[in-house]
């Protein structure tokens, strides 16, 4: 049920996991679109802290893996491998056809190419836009929201399954 083609999603687990925090924080190219704070280096023991806040806030705690080798997929090892596509439209079909989702939304920021055109593949629209909202590498970027009604999902998912 926790799977996708090439990926399984398990319990966070602080012990085997929190490397791809420290990984993700470390790395500038993700932590631009992650945070309006400064990025600065951070050490092991602060992304642990950082990581530990989130959990304790958040009732969504869980990483994928690899299926085939175990191995866990973080955002600086994922990047240009169509994970995160993948990951997206488990979501959006765990999030509509098991928990009875109506809508779902992201924020992503104006800068993110990447991110956005993968939304807009999926089916996301854009659905508003924050002008300069972030101050990025010496740079204003806006913040675009972006969302996806359940009958669009189900629209995209029956396309799909007639090609």
């Amino acid at each position: 049920m926790f799977t996708t083609k090439s990926l399984t999603l398990v319990a966070y687990d602080a012990s085997k996991h929190s490397t791809i925090i420290y990984e993700a924080d470390n790395n500038i190219e993700i932590m631009r679109y992650l945070t309006s704070s400064d990025i600065v280096p951070r050490t092991k023991e602060f992304c642990d802290k950082k990581t530990q806040g989130l959990i304790d806030k958040s009732s969504f705690n869980a990483v994928f893996q690899l299926t085939e080798t175990g191995e866990v997929v973080g955002w600086a090892r994922a990047l240009g491998k169509g994970y995160a596509k993948e990951v997206v439209e488990w979501l959006l079909g765990y999030a509509f056809d098991n928990l009875g989702y109506h809508r779902m939304g992201l924020n992503v920021y104006g800068g993110n190419t990447r991110a956005i055109k993968l939304y807009e593949k999926i089916g996301f629209k854009e659905e508003g836009r924050i002008r300069e909202a972030l101050y990025c590498n010496g740079k204003w970027e806006d913040s675009i929201e972006m969302g996806m009604l359940k009958r669009e999902w189900k629209a995209i998912k029956k396309a799909l399954e007639n090609i």
